[in-house]
């Protein structure tokens, strides 16, 4: 899987906590670690396209240096030559 975005390759991006919350004291999570932008965790990402040779996900990510949620696309070539 390729990651199509404009940031630098070792951008510092977090996972977003959807799961469960424990009960108590305490801030609630909110995010759940580390993005690795060379091997994206396919459980996360949501499938947005599908043809013969491609396939594309999107996935809502936290940005440390931007402070902000962010949208990044990442693309999965299935044709071998390409």
């Amino acid at each position: 899987m390729e990651l199509i975005s404009r940031l630098r390759s070792d951008a510092n991006l977090r996972y977003l906590h959807n799961g469960p919350q424990k009960s108590g004291r305490g801030r609630k999570k909110k995010f759940a670690g580390k993005v690795n932008t060379k091997k994206i965790d396919k459980r996360r990402v949501r499938h947005i396209y599908e043809d013969e040779q491609t396939r594309i996900f999107s996935l809502i990510v936290n940005s440390v240096n931007l402070k902000m949620n962010i949208l990044l696309v990442c693309v999965e070539n299935l044709d071998p030559t390409r």
